[in-house]
């Protein structure tokens, strides 16, 4: 079969979805990288595998950068970095240039499962005892959190895999109400949690503390029509106190929400959208237009669903004074439906007028906070991707003074900043307070002696 090379998502998922229970191995690299560079470590190493394997195991190639979106969307954060898949599903992963761990996990992913349900529950055990006594109360109290709670990549408007979007559209179909936790923003959860409850892969979705399984499990559900019967007995059952980070929580008990739950989720973020569906998928014409001016005019808002809840759909009305949807509020007061949005933002600067700063407001601020700016994945001294690291490198080693922002630690600049300057990868390089371009035109710079002219002398430390 030989060592495949894909330059298309489509290709990639296609390539997947063909391989069927086969083990595919992708392996993500860059040229920038040493080890990965063509002819190289890396190439070498894929050499031996194909030899080896021959037609036990699918090889592929993904240059990380052509297919950043993809890479991202798997969770690729550095190079060389190698996924392991079985029948579509992501299984495993390596960082890093480890040819022996390499061939290791590829022995481990080969290897058929034979162990009683009594082994696997012994090593379930014997690996949960392996993390810290904090950590497993961190994720028990997680979730615990609502009865119906889902561990995912992204947030349910805005899924980060089209796994996690493929669950959300199952419960959202037939009215579930449920939590969420976005496992992107937080690495030791993500990875502590494979461990707790011996499931390797997201998203994860829980009953009443209970793991049903991961995507293939609900749509075993779905495929008896019994999703929401077995679902349906603890929807209604009442939830407490939600850590930040989950982003649709399930209300109190039936038959009515309280007011104390009603102040609690208009004050979850600044600016907050109650409306009919999700940004993404808006059910009325209403909620889609009211969404069109709020992104229009760059503005950050969190949203809720209220076809997903008939209680607070209800409590609302009676707790605002306003009887129909959709409903925005800022710092918890009501501003009004879409006549008003419509109204204000035909009158000028919609931002203003609800006295907060716009994203875009707030992005050129950020881009203009130092002369030479730099958006990457974590910081100088912590590096969060292989095109973070090497970009920091080049502009140390050419005596550059500049500033960071970590994406990592704010979704809103990291998907806004995209936007605002039409560039759709990270790390973004800019001189005051204009786009100069990512790490290939960094780096294309400083071969051709340009670089430092680009930004400037003056800036040199």
């Amino acid at each position: 079969m030989g060592i495949q090379e894909v330059k298309t998502a489509e290709a990639l998922d296609g390539l997947l979805k063909a391989s069927d229970s086969a083990l595919v191995l992708v392996y993500f690299w860059a040229e920038f990288h040493e080890a990965c560079k063509p002819g190289g470590q890396m190439d070498q190493v894929l050499k031996a595998l194909e030899s080896k394997y021959q037609s036990g195991v699918v090889l592929v190639k993904a240059e990380a950068e052509q297919l950043a979106t993809t890479a991202e969307a798997y969770g690729v954060t550095m190079v060389p970095t190698f996924l392991f898949f079985k029948g579509g599903n992501k299984v495993d992963s390596l960082e890093g240039a480890k040819p022996k761990e390499l061939l290791a996990k590829i022995e481990a992913n080969l290897r058929t499962t034979t162990s009683s349900s009594k082994n696997v529950t012994a090593k379930s055990s014997a690996a949960t005892t392996a993390l810290a006594d904090d950590m497993k109360e961190r994720l028990k109290s997680l979730i615990n959190s609502s009865n119906i709670m889902l561990f995912i990549k992204g947030n349910p408007s805005e899924p980060r895999c089209k796994f996690s979007r493929a669950m959300i559209e199952i419960l959202n179909s037939e009215s579930i109400a449920f939590a969420s936790f976005d496992i992107l923003g937080d690495n030791d959860v993500r990875e502590s949690l494979k461990v707790y409850s011996n499931w390797k892969t997201y998203p994860q979705l829980y009953v009443n503390g209970k793991l049903i399984g991961g995507l293939d499990s609900l749509k075993d559900l779905q495929a008896k029509g019994s999703v929401a019967q077995e679902l349906e007995k603890i929807k209604a059952a009442a939830t407490s106190a939600l850590p930040a980070s989950v982003i649709s929580p399930s209300p109190p008990a039936s038959p009515a929400v309280t007011n104390e739950y009603l102040g609690k989720l208009l004050n979850s973020a600044p600016v907050m959208l109650f409306m009919k569906g999700n940004p993404g998928e808006p059910r009325c014409g209403f909620s889609a237009k009211i969404v069109g001016i709020l992104e229009k005019e760059g503005i950050s808002f969190k949203s809720f669903d209220i076809l997903t809840n008939e209680d607070v759909r209800q409590g609302l009305k009676k707790y605002s004074n306003w009887p129909t949807y959709p409903q925005l509020y800022v710092n918890g007061k009501l501003v009004g439906g879409l006549d008003i949005v419509q109204d204000m933002a035909e009158d000028g600067d919609l931002a203003d007028q609800l006295g907060i700063e716009s994203l875009n407001e707030r992005l050129k601020k950020l881009i203009e906070s130092s002369p030479v700016m730099l958006f990457m994945k974590g910081n100088p001294n912590e590096p969060r991707c292989g095109f973070s690291r090497t970009i920091v490198q080049i502009l140390q080693e050419e005596g550059i003074k500049f500033s960071t922002f970590d994406i990592l630690e704010d979704e809103d600049v990291r998907q806004g900043l995209k936007t605002y300057s039409n560039w759709p990868t990270f790390p973004q390089l800019y001189v005051d307070g204009k786009l100069l371009g990512g790490l290939d035109i960094v780096r294309e710079l400083q071969e051709d002696g340009e670089l430092l002219d680009s930004i400037g002398h003056k800036n040199k430390l």
